[in-house]
């Protein structure tokens, strides 16, 4: 049964079946007292990050219903999260974001919610904050000018998006 279940999975994704994900929603105005301070003719075409969230986990399978990942969620609190070491991510602009702390119960979740059928390349979980997008080779800049800089913001709930598309808000 597991191995008919799991070539189903494969059929699926084959087929453009997209995936799930739950992400931890963080309040923007927090965030903005860093993007003032980016030069608006530094931005790439994606501008500045309009929705801050933490990825919790991405991959999950359409089997994946709101109620089991509620229960995993059920005894974490979210109430603040620590963001720290501005870096960015090469691309086709610079993606400039803060690194997550292991605190305010990310990391929990993250482990949690592995626990549903999931997919992911990513062996390894690296939560980040997106702050703004830069054009490429002008990252440095701001990772320079937010060295050692430390952000706590809190948390304005979970979403959880299935593979079907349909958000639901989890308390």
């Amino acid at each position: 049964m597991i191995k008919l279940k799991n070539i189903l999975i494969e059929i699926i994704l084959e087929a453009g079946q997209k995936l799930g994900y739950v992400k931890l929603q963080l309040d923007l105005s927090t965030l903005a007292k860093f993007q003032e301070r980016i030069d608006k003719n530094d931005l790439d075409t994606k501008g500045l990050e309009t929705d801050p969230h933490i990825t919790l986990l991405y991959g999950l399978q359409p089997e994946v219903t709101e109620q089991q990942v509620k229960e995993k969620l059920k005894p974490i609190n979210f109430s603040s999260v620590s963001l720290f070491n501005v870096s960015i991510f090469e691309g086709p602009a610079d993606v400039l974001k803060f690194d997550v702390e292991e605190s305010g119960g990310v990391y929990e979740a993250n482990k949690a919610l592995c626990e549903l059928p999931y997919t992911s390349d990513f062996p390894d979980y690296h939560p980040h904050v997106t702050i703004a997008f830069i054009k490429k080779g002008l990252g440095k800049k701001y990772v320079d000018m937010f060295k050692n800089e430390k952000l706590n913001t809190p948390s304005k709930g979970v979403i959880y998006k299935n593979a079907g598309g349909q958000k639901f808000t989890i308390k």
